[in-house]
């Protein structure tokens, strides 16, 4: 039997405001409604299957031979292709909102920027007459990050800004400065949020050519199977995240308790064979004797990630545990790279609400996990405990967040 489920850690800074934007949904709530519905981005391969007569179409033809249009077919959600606004930037502004909505007006917050791109688009995209020249001059100062903050201060009551990027684990550093920061009296409220949207050959070409993508050939492969003994690779998503923190917030709203960032820079790609710093990570996010009720790993899904990494976290449990579910949300959005970390923690608060994990469909053939943790392809229901955030990305970065929600959400900050 797991550890008793300790007591409301109130002095740990408090999740007030949640915001998402995925693929199966342009809210939190609704991306999780979709989630737990058993909806996935591969869904709409079936729409893009043409009938035999039409096999040869330019249409089709363009699909199989262009990983990136592909990839935009399936999972691109940015409403702002195509115009002056980079996507990134109105991505990272409609998370921004939600996770706000109950603020009131004129109050300061930090803002703390985790993502591996930025407003990159602007840089890459020829078009340079769609620039306005004040953000072109901004991207010569400060760089497509700049941009992106710039771009949140313009809209929001920012005191400071901070930026963050360390490829797949840059979101969950941003959280973890965040914490540390409220914790530690240095602000009083924060503002967490990254995006990505940068669906350009530039980059899902030079992600194909490291190995790393589900097959676009034949169109049905292209598909992420995290957690499944026939994965072969992620498949990409534009997303954005927003979670806004704080000092004093009423009992009963989810509480950061833990998280922490290391490096273990044993190959650029490739997991290390023990990932002995995510081990230590997470054993420093948990306080002793905690019970965890879920595990969120990064869960790339590619052949040499997955299992290193549950046995990674496996390892950093209380061997008396039992059944600890594992979810991995990339088999159902894509991979969301810099952002991947903030969402994951955005769904764990969510299922904590719901007191349930959504389904993994994509799962035929689920790796055999180490104990204590156990992989329910049809979801499953989970109780009072910590949840475990993990991030693992290029070079070695990693990052871990362990979170607290408790059953009932206090009046008025349900996140909804």
């Amino acid at each position: 039997m797991n550890a008793p489920h300790p007591p409301e850690n109130t002095d740990a800074p408090a999740i007030t405001g949640l915001g998402l934007v995925t693929p199966l949904g342009a809210s939190a709530w609704n991306t999780f409604a979709a989630l737990l519905a058993g909806k996935t981005t591969a869904d709409r391969l079936d729409e893009l299957a043409l009938a035999p007569e039409d096999a040869d179409s330019t249409a089709h033809a363009l699909l199989r031979r262009d990983a990136t249009t592909l990839a935009r077919a399936t999972a691109s959600c940015a409403v702002a292709a195509g115009t002056a606004t980079d996507p990134a930037c109105v991505l990272a502004e409609q998370a921004a909102r939600e996770a706000l909505r109950e603020t009131p007006p004129g109050e300061p917050l930090d803002l703390y920027l985790g993502a591996s791109k930025g407003a990159v688009l602007q840089l890459v995209d020829v078009r340079d007459e769609r620039r306005p020249r004040a953000f072109a001059d901004m991207l010569a100062s400060g760089g497509p990050h700049a941009m992106l903050s710039e771009h949140l201060a313009r809209r929001f009551p920012i005191r400071h800004r901070h930026s963050f990027t360390a490829a797949c684990a840059s979101s969950l550093i941003a959280l973890d400065a965040a914490r540390r920061d409220v914790r530690d009296g240095r602000c009083a409220r924060a503002l967490v949020v990254t995006s990505e949207a940068a669906l350009h050959p530039v980059f899902v070409r030079s992600y194909q050519r490291l190995g790393v993508l589900a097959p676009s050939e034949p169109i049905g492969s292209y598909r992420g199977m995290p957690l499944d003994e026939r994965r072969e690779g992620f498949t990409l998503c534009e997303c954005a995240a927003a979670v806004r923190i704080e000092r004093d917030a009423p009992p009963g709203a989810p509480r950061l308790v833990g998280s922490g960032v290391g490096t273990q820079p044993d190959d650029l790609l490739r997991a290390p064979a023990d990932m002995g710093t995510l081990t230590r990570l997470v054993r420093a996010a948990l306080p002793t004797n905690a019970e965890v009720s879920a595990i969120h790993p990064h869960a790339t899904g590619t052949p040499d990630h997955d299992e290193r990494e549950l046995q990674a976290v496996a390892r950093s449990l209380d061997p008396n545990a039992r059944d600890v579910p594992v979810y991995a949300v990339k088999g159902a959005i894509g991979h969301g790279l810099g952002s991947a970390g903030l969402v994951s923690l955005v769904i764990a608060c969510l299922a904590g609400r719901a007191k349930r994990l959504p389904p993994m469909p994509w799962l035929s053939q689920p790796v055999a996990p180490p104990p204590p943790l156990a992989i329910h392809p049809g979801g499953t229901p989970i109780g009072p405990g910590l949840q475990v955030i993990c991030s693992a990305g290029f070079g070695g970065h990693s990052a871990v967040a362990t979170i607290d929600v408790p059953s009932r959400a206090p009046a008025g900050k349900s996140g909804r």
